[in-house]
């Protein structure tokens, strides 16, 4: 058994050993996009590029932070279109190809400006392996709950983030983790919320939340590596 496959399999058989995580019903995931939310307002929104309600003593401020990423062909055909909103700004890759697929926008990286406090990370969105297909009834739930919520915020744009863990190869990996964004955002989509609410990113292995250590045992290492396997949605600024 080569060694690619070797790691392929213990990524499966030691996946499976992890303990199974809830699913967030559609409140929670609203709670966790709209934070400002959880208290009543004492005084007024904090103007400017900071926002949130003062005057209570647990008051969330929501602060501005960019999410820089490859953008998918369906996003840039919403946001070219002029009915996405919030901050964003596409950049051409440098090394994207100068004969992209016909009918398909050439690669680009899009700068995304969200609300920091408003990130909710999934790694309990899973898929079958090296597919886009979602792998059991709790990762459709989930997708589920989180349309359920953007539905309720017409008006709002979300980002949907991909990422994978470092296993495999840099190339797949970034490519895998845009398609299983897009995965979730055309169930989203189907569900009903708006093609231009969604601005999809694929990260690949680029932004781990944890890395193993050299001297991990096999099932510490996946226990590491599983939560970087992920969707992230966050709410884009206004």
């Amino acid at each position: 058994m080569n060694t690619k496959v070797l790691i392929l399999f213990l990524t499966v058989a030691l996946g499976n050993l992890l303990p199974a995580q809830s699913v967030k019903s559609s409140t929670e995931v609203d709670n966790a996009l709209y934070p400002e939310k959880q208290n009543p307002p004492a005084g007024g929104v904090t103007p400017g590029k900071t926002r949130g309600r003062v005057g209570a003593g647990t008051a969330v401020n929501l602060t501005e932070t960019t999410r820089s990423a490859v953008i998918s062909g369906e996003s840039q055909r919403a946001l070219t279109r002029g009915r996405m909103r919030g901050k964003i700004l596409i950049k051409p890759l440098a090394s994207a190809s100068s004969t992209p697929t016909y009918g398909a926008p050439p690669a680009a990286q899009a700068d995304v400006q969200v609300y920091k406090e408003t990130m909710a990370s999934f790694s309990n969105i899973l898929f079958k392996l090296g597919s886009t297909e979602f792998a059991d009834d709790t990762s459709r739930q989930q997708v589920s709950n989180i349309a359920t919520a953007l539905k309720a915020h017409a008006d709002d744009t979300f980002v949907i983030e991909g990422h994978t863990c470092d296993l495999g190869e840099e190339t797949k990996n970034q490519g895998l983790s845009l398609d299983r964004a897009q995965a979730v955002a055309n169930h989203l989509m189907r569900a009903g919320v708006k093609p231009e609410q969604v601005v999809v990113l694929g990260f690949g292995e680029t932004d781990q939340l944890s890395r193993p250590r050299p001297y991990d045992s096999p099932e510490q290492a996946e226990r590491t590596r599983a939560p970087n396997r992920r969707v992230a949605v966050g709410r884009v600024a206004q």
